[in-house]
C-alpha cells in the first residue's frame, strides 16, 4: 500500500469500491466480488455506534465520512443488503444532524463552520442515499445547495472554498457536479461555473 492508503484507509477503500461498483462488480459477484464483499464489510466494521465512520483523530474527518457514506449509498441501490442500509441510515442521519446554520459542513462532524469541499461531498452523499431509497430531509438537500451556490464567486463565474473567498479550478468542479447532482443540471450557476473551467482549463 501507498503513504495515503495507509493514512486513509476508509476513504480508499470507499474509491476503489465505487471503481469497482462502476466495472460492474458488486459483493459477491463479478471477478472482484470477493474483494468488494471485504471492502464493504471493512466500512459496515468501521461505522461508530454514533453513526460517524472514519478515524475521529483526523482533522479532516467528515471527508471520510463523506466519501464512505457515497459508496454505500451506491452499493445499497445496487443490492438493497438490508445490513448496508442499516448502517448507511445511521451515517446519513449523522450527516443531516451536524449540518452548520449556512447549510454546509467542514472537517469535523459539529456545526460550527463550513466549506465548499467537504459540503459537496456530504451532498452528494445525501443525493446517492436519497436515490437509493434512504429517507433524506429535503430542507437538507436544499440547504446545502444554498451554500453552495453562496460560494459563487460573480466576476468570475467561478466557485469559492467559502463565501467571499477567491474561486479555484478544483472547487468549481467540484460546486457544479453538486448542484447537478441536486437536478439543477440547467441552472445558471452551473452554466456559469462551466465557463468558468473552460476559460481557466491548462
Amino acid at each position: 500500500r501507498n503513504e495515503k492508503e495507509r493514512h486513509y484507509p476508509i476513504a480508499m477503500t470507499a474509491y476503489a469500491l465505487m471503481a469497482f461498483q462502476a466495472s460492474g462488480h458488486l459483493p459477491g459477484e463479478g471477478e472482484y466480488g470477493r474483494e468488494v464483499t471485504l471492502g464493504v464489510q471493512y466500512l459496515l466494521d468501521s461505522v461508530s455506534p454514533e453513526g460517524l465512520i472514519g478515524d475521529k483523530d483526523n482533522g479532516q474527518y467528515m471527508y471520510f465520512h463523506g466519501i464512505a457514506t457515497i459508496a454505500l449509498a451506491e452499493l445499497y441501490g445496487q443490492t438493497k443488503d438490508p445490513r448496508i442500509r442499516k448502517k448507511l441510515q445511521s451515517v446519513v442521519e449523522r450527516v443531516v444532524v451536524c449540518q452548520n446554520s449556512q447549510g454546509g459542513w467542514r472537517y469535523r462532524p459539529v456545526k460550527r463552520d463550513a466549506d465548499i469541499s467537504v459540503t459537496v461531498l456530504q451532498c452528494v452523499a445525501l443525493r446517492a442515499a436519497k436515490n437509493s431509497g434512504i429517507d433524506v430531509p429535503q430542507a437538507t438537500l436544499d440547504k446545502a445547495v444554498k451554500y453552495v451556490k453562496a460560494c459563487f464567486h460573480p466576476s468570475t463565474g467561478g466557485f469559492s472554498y467559502q463565501p467571499g473567498s477567491s474561486p479555484g479550478f478544483a472547487r468549481t468542479a467540484a460546486a457544479i457536479y453538486s448542484l447537478q447532482v441536486c437536478g439543477l443540471s440547467d441552472d445558471d450557476w452551473v452554466k456559469s461555473g462551466s465557463k468558468y473551467l473552460f476559460s481557466n482549463y491548462r
